[in-house]
């Protein structure tokens, strides 16, 4: 339980907050993540180097995401945040170096964000950014990274609320920093149809549709309507999620 009140504990109950899908409307989650923020900057200047945006477009949403960028600390060290500030407040366009530079530290990036807002929470207390936009930033990068958001709300509740021990703001961000590097889950999903699809561009990627002579370990996802000549859609999605939880009464 995080018994550490003031700045650790509203930070840490407003990041709770943001993962509860019970959350009214209006103390919801409203914005991107900002490492998401910038590989959306990378894509608009990959649509105006095709022509397929303006230029005032482009630069509305670059001046826009290095203004979120200056303040993150997950992005690094002042001098981290001002070279990626400066990248976005310049034309931004592929071939220019601007763009593979900021590509480059995007890549880097998502390793380290959240080791990073680690760093920056155990320093001053009169250095830290507002609880509110630390929870904010903090909440958009799981879930742009692929967590749902009643998974990450039970594992934080669990992590809150449901062991014995004082959990310091540090070590739940830790633990959040290793749940983040965990390794995505492959699964197999099998949908039974009456028929094989006559369009196979329909599949989702590395899809494929295959007999289904035996019913199997199908049986409890079977409709009624599935017969055993009846042909079944396979594909195995990449799905990110958290460790079991066991909650304590």
């Amino acid at each position: 339980m995080l018994l550490a009140p003031g700045y650790e504990h509203q930070l840490a109950y407003r990041l709770l907050d943001y993962c509860d899908p019970s959350t009214p409307w209006w103390r919801g989650l409203w914005t991107l993540g900002t490492l998401l923020s910038i590989n959306e900057a990378l894509e608009a200047a990959q649509a105006r180097a095709a022509s397929a945006l303006s230029a005032n477009s482009l630069e509305q949403l670059c001046f826009v995401t290095a203004d979120v960028a200056i303040k993150d600390p997950g992005l690094g060290g002042l001098a981290d945040r001002k070279l990626i500030h400066n990248c976005l407040r310049k034309p931004l366009v592929p071939p220019l170096s601007e763009y593979h530079l900021l590509q480059e530290i995007l890549s880097a990036l998502d390793s380290v964000y959240l080791n990073n807002w680690v760093a920056h929470l155990a320093g001053p207390p009169n250095n830290r950014v507002d609880p509110e936009i630390a929870a904010q930033s903090i909440a958009a990068h799981l879930l742009d990274i692929g967590f749902r958001k009643q998974r990450l709300y039970d594992w934080l509740n669990e992590r809150l609320l449901g062991t014995d021990a004082t959990l310091t703001l540090s070590q739940l961000l830790e633990d959040c920093a290793a749940l983040a590097a965990s390794a995505p889950v492959n699964y197999e999903v099998m949908i039974p149809m009456e028929a094989k699809p006559l369009k196979t561009d329909v599949l989702p990627p590395g899809g494929e549709t295959r007999p289904l002579s035996a019913p199997g370990a199908l049986t409890t996802v079977m409709s009624a309507s599935c017969s055993m000549g009846a042909s079944c859609l396979r594909f195995a999605p990449e799905i990110r999620t958290t460790p079991s939880i066991r909650l304590s009464n």
